[in-house]
């Protein structure tokens, strides 16, 4: 089936839950309970019947972020998890390569060389944005602007790794790195959808998109250019220890599905 002409990619960076064979070794374990922590499971599942029906195009990746976050910038490479690599006193327990879990579970066994880093780069991370600058740039091409909408999940409640640790989250938080990464036409379409759907939105809380690279990178709307992260709560869809789907999953799809039924209608010349 063709892909629809379009200016929306939908792009999936974290719902992998894969450890390739030539990167177990350097994992202190290979226990679901510790790495699927952080992955956001079953996402590419939630949009699956949305991407179908309306032929969008998509980037998507099934290795687990803890073998590299293709959400993050190639070059963020600090001694936290590569030997020789320059010291980073800003980086964060998920960065390119994730040396420990947000909760602080530590992954590695040993520090990985650079040979191994740019292994990872060249293997996962390039062919992502590779297939996913070609989409947008096809959009934009053709239809004068693209929109990244970028997929993920996020825990209930913050964990010890994040700034609103053990408090509770929203059921949808959509990032926009404060107005300065997304047209507000599609920030508010995606906002009143959820919400008339009695979901709790937050706007940039818990996340804003600030350590995203896909929305640091692809989202400049001055220049047609539009990126939007939208977060989905994990316990309106799974059980969170367990990971396993809850009875609402279907319910969700469903949501989605006319999340980005809603943006198609919007009339592209509002956008420009």
């Amino acid at each position: 089936m063709e892909e629809q002409k379009t200016f929306i990619v939908v792009g999936i960076p974290h719902a992998g839950s894969q450890i390739p064979l030539e990167c177990q070794e350097s994992f202190l374990t290979l226990d679901k309970s510790i790495l699927l922590q952080d992955p956001d499971l079953y996402v590419d599942e939630i949009y699956a019947p949305a991407l179908k029906e309306f032929q969008l195009p998509h980037v998507l990746t099934s290795v687990n972020r803890y073998v590299i976050d293709c959400n993050r910038n190639a070059d963020d490479i600090d001694d936290s998890f590569c030997e020789g690599a320059p010291h980073n006193p800003l980086a964060k327990n998920l960065g390119l390569i994730a040396h420990k879990t947000v909760s602080g579970t530590p992954l590695l066994k040993r520090k990985l060389t650079l040979v191994e880093v740019e292994h990872r780069i060249k293997n996962y991370h390039q062919p992502y944005h590779q297939k996913l600058t070609t989409f947008l740039e096809e959009a934009r091409n053709r239809e004068g602007l693209w929109f990244s909408y970028e997929a993920h999940s996020m825990p209930s409640q913050g964990k010890s790794g994040h700034d609103d640790n053990g408090k509770p989250r929203p059921d949808i938080c959509l990032g926009d790195r404060d107005g300065k990464s997304c047209h507000p036409l599609l920030v508010e379409t995606i906002r009143q959808t959820f919400e008339a759907q009695g979901l709790q939105v937050k706007m940039n809380f818990p996340y804003k998109g600030a350590q995203s690279y896909v929305t640091q990178h692809y989202g400049h709307p001055d220049q047609g250019k539009h990126s939007l992260l939208v977060e989905i709560n994990r316990a309106l869809y799974m059980d969170e220890t367990t990971f396993e789907k809850t009875q609402n999953f279907s319910a969700l799809q469903n949501i989605v599905t006319q999340i980005l039924k809603n943006v198609l209608s919007i009339p592209k010349n509002l956008l420009k």
